[in-house]
């Protein structure tokens, strides 16, 4: 539904047409920004560039995720959240799956763990996720970066 209401440029140009909704669910699984750009290399993306295709550029695809999901399609998911829950359900368990799914789409992170790693301060994709990784290896099985600083 987000890709609908986002008016963005990459959403709509780009062949083929799957290839945004690809490179959004790579990012929302935390791949780095080098595997998506090889898969968007392997993918054969392509943009229009006056009468002619062209291969989308790094740039391009920095752009569509840190601009067109993380801003864009945050915005439009948070106006959407105003509709469906009250702040206390959107903070709750009713609104837990939305929430999460709009802060994977702003940062780029895949659980819990790693979207609380960034939220305690640690705001960087790369780093979060080698925490939550680090803190898995050590048999840590919270979801909550806070418990994980206790032990």
């Amino acid at each position: 539904m987000t890709l609908e209401l986002c008016d963005n440029r990459f959403f709509r140009t780009v062949e083929p047409a799957t290839a945004g909704y690809e490179l959004a669910i790579s990012w929302m699984r935390g791949k780095s920004y080098g595997e998506i750009f090889k898969q968007a290399t392997s993918m054969h993306v392509k943009k229009q560039a006056g009468s002619r295709k062209q291969k989308v550029s790094d740039d391009d695809i920095l752009d569509f995720l840190e601009s067109a999901l993380a801003f864009d399609c945050g915005l439009i998911l948070a106006a959407i959240a105003q509709f469906l829950f009250t702040p206390q359900e959107l903070s709750g368990d009713e609104g837990e799956s939305f929430a999460h799914f709009q802060k994977s789409l702003k940062t780029g992170l895949p659980d819990i763990l790693a979207l609380n790693a960034y939220g305690a301060g640690f705001a960087d994709r790369f780093l979060a996720q080698a925490i939550r990784d680090a803190l898995l290896e050590d048999g840590f099985q919270g979801d909550y970066f806070e418990d994980a600083k206790k032990k």
